[in-house]
């Protein structure tokens, strides 16, 4: 027998963009398909907002699983080929995965377990941008979060949710996936932002999440 559909419920802009090639009308297409839990990280940017006023934490943070399809060999690569262009600056990556236990023996880069949510927002309130480098991701809920939690955001291309959450040089900086180079100019920018930049930043990621 026929199924039928009447509606398409799709994540952002690229899905809806597909839903229409399939013939769906604008009006039977909805949005927000997924959608974080914006109370506890914008919680967690209120919080943290005062302290960063008053020092503004140097720390990049990944997280996600430790495989291939996200991209960590090209975070990896970029940050090491920084060198001193680093100066105080931090890279932590956070989760689990096959290849976990390779990046946890390079010293310039901090690797921890997956956290419960409750327990990622204590580290996101000290830390001062989130990257995901992924070479695949059609929408990513993850950057909604980290949005709503107020930092701003570096996203590969191929990150669905970049067309939403980030605006570049306003609240991010977006890259080509798979492209060591494009993500070490765009880390530069974040390096050699001032922090009240920074701050400015952090601010309208929380805006962007509420849309």
């Amino acid at each position: 027998f026929d199924i039928w559909y009447t509606h398409a419920w799709v994540c952002g802009p690229r899905q809806y963009e597909y839903a229409r090639r399939l013939g769906f009308k604008k009006s039977r297409i909805l949005f927000d398909l997924y959608s974080a839990d914006v109370k506890i990280f914008n919680n967690s940017y209120v919080r943290s907002r005062k302290q960063k006023t008053v020092t503004y934490p140097h720390n990049f943070l990944f997280v996600g699983r430790f495989e291939s399809v996200k991209g960590i060999d090209i975070l990896v690569e970029a940050w090491l080929g920084l060198g001193a262009s680093r100066k105080d600056w931090t890279l932590t990556l956070v989760g689990n995965g096959s290849l976990k236990a390779y990046y946890e023996n390079i010293l310039e880069v901090k690797v921890l377990d997956f956290l419960q949510p409750r327990e990622l927002v204590k580290l996101i309130e000290s830390s001062g941008c989130f990257i995901l480098p992924s070479r695949f991701e059609p929408w990513g809920v993850v950057v909604h979060e980290f949005a709503a939690a107020g930092l701003p955001l570096i996203l590969s291309d191929a990150v669905g949710a970049s067309d939403v959450f980030v605006v570049d040089g306003i609240n991010g900086f977006t890259f080509q996936s798979n492209h060591a180079q494009s993500l070490k100019n765009v880390l530069l920018n974040i390096i050699e932002s001032s922090d009240e930049t920074l701050l400015s930043m952090s601010e309208l990621s929380t805006h962007f999440a509420d849309r």
